[in-house]
């Protein structure tokens, strides 16, 4: 089979699995994710990575907020590595930032990429409580040798406070990657998220992410 309708397959697979996921609740929130990420490898072990993104709520038309994040991947073991980061933005509200570090387990076959992640992230800023959160992620993804490398992740959000942890919300997402060049690819996903605690809102959010890769 031909790389051309390989990826035609990961495109429709995006397609219909965000189809499905989109329409199988009221929509609250309709989101945008527009962003750009550049990636640099330091050593065989250490990888630097910085983003910049803006979101755009009401149907993509409202401006949200924006924000930059730095962070390492250290991959020092076979298996596992791990990514420490730090984000400040803005918003309507102020300034914000967030501190995390996480825990990867991942193995590579030969066309599949299955890995769990547990991360733990701290969140505060102007005129908002701080917030401490431990996200637990599966993903399954696919091989470069697949054109598109199409993905498919669940994650779970808990709220850390002083006694326990309360569930907070989830969300399912799905993307594929175009590669241009050695250098450059464009990513394409989305994301159904559902609150848990509180009024159980919903948002479907679209990303777009341009990436470079020194």
């Amino acid at each position: 089979m031909s790389r051309r309708f390989l990826r035609i397959d990961s495109a429709i697979l995006f397609i219909l699995v965000w189809t499905g996921i989109a329409f199988s609740a009221v929509t609250t929130e309709d989101i945008l994710r527009v962003s750009m990420g550049l990636e640099k490898k330091l050593t065989n072990h250490v990888t630097a990575e910085f983003e910049a993104q803006s979101r755009y709520g009401n149907r993509y038309r409202d401006y949200d907020k924006s924000f930059a994040e730095f962070s390492l991947q250290l991959r020092h073991w076979k298996y596992l590595h791990l990514s420490p980061g730090f984000r400040y933005g803005s918003d309507e509200i102020g300034t914000f930032y967030r501190g995390s570090v996480a825990a990867i387990y991942g193995i590579s076959t030969k066309y599949i990429k299955p890995s769990i992640r547990l991360k733990y992230q701290y969140n505060n800023g102007e005129n908002r409580a701080s917030k401490k959160t431990i996200r637990s992620k599966i993903t399954f993804g696919t091989s470069s040798k697949i054109p598109g490398s199409p993905y498919v992740y669940g994650e779970i959000f808990h709220t850390v406070t002083n006694r326990d942890l309360i569930q907070d919300k989830y969300r399912i997402g799905t993307g594929f990657k175009v590669r241009f060049t050695s250098h450059q690819s464009l990513k394409l996903y989305g994301i159904y998220e559902k609150e848990i605690a509180g009024d159980g809102d919903i948002a479907r959010i679209i990303g777009l992410k341009y990436e470079y890769e020194f």
